[in-house]
């Protein structure tokens, strides 16, 4: 099995490379030297979730990046926070909303959830990992988290 992560953290948005800003997987994958094959066929049918930190229920956990998926009940809507402090580098979905990235280098700790996208009863939450895989706690607050360095504000 091949697993392909393409990751943009930046655009062109001035100048005369503006049109030619492409990204992600614009010409052949090599690997060890021979082009791959079939990609084309194999790469629009990615499944959401179909990522797993645990090492197929051996107990064990990679470093590779993950899609962890929760489900959390609420009785009341209302503005909230995701907790990301304690998580690495990453994106977060709620009830199929993408809701941003995080990355604990900051100064942003927290990611707002706008009451508008959450319902009364089950709700489901993504969060795409990259560096921190064994995180499965994410905690809802009231209030954002801003920090910088070792200060909170």
């Amino acid at each position: 099995m091949l697993d392909i992560l393409v990751e943009n953290l930046g655009r062109i948005n001035f100048g005369p490379y503006l049109l030619e800003n492409k990204k992600g997987i614009t010409q052949g994958v090599l690997f060890d030297g021979q082009e791959l094959k079939g990609l084309a066929d194999v790469l629009p049918s990615f499944q959401r979730y179909r990522c797993c930190a645990e090492d197929r229920g051996r107990g064990r956990y990679s470093d590779a990046p993950v899609i962890r998926r929760g489900i959390f009940y609420l009785r009341e809507l209302g503005d909230a926070y995701l907790d990301m402090s304690d998580w690495g580098k990453g994106v977060v979905w709620v009830n199929g909303h993408n809701l941003g990235r995080y990355w604990s280098v900051g100064p942003q700790q927290t990611i707002y959830v706008p009451g508008e996208w959450l319902k009364p009863g089950n709700n489901e939450i993504v969060v795409l990992e990259l560096v921190k895989p064994q995180r499965d706690v994410l905690r809802g607050i009231d209030k954002p988290l801003l920090s910088w360095g070792n200060g909170r504000y």
